[in-house]
């Protein structure tokens, strides 16, 4: 269960969820109040902590059990 504590959750877990989601980083990023190049250096980032991953969330209105099933879905590549 992601509960905030030794979870390493990847950008690229976020950027799937955001797909499937159906929005785009710009979207998100304008939720975020920050640039769609931030958020796109979000998204590549091997470790996002569990607060930004909250914002996020909250960005795409979402929850850690959504991010969580996706993590199910495709567990991590050795890249992450």
């Amino acid at each position: 269960m992601l509960n905030g504590k030794n979870v390493c959750v990847s950008g690229n877990s976020i950027r799937k969820l955001r797909q499937l989601n159906s929005k785009k980083q710009h979207e998100v990023a304008a939720k975020l109040g920050i640039s769609q190049q931030a958020y796109s250096k979000i998204e590549a980032a091997k470790k996002v902590s569990v607060k930004r991953v909250s914002i996020i969330l909250n960005a795409l209105g979402s929850d850690f059990k959504a991010l969580e099933n996706v993590l199910q879905m495709s567990p991590p590549s050795e890249k992450e």
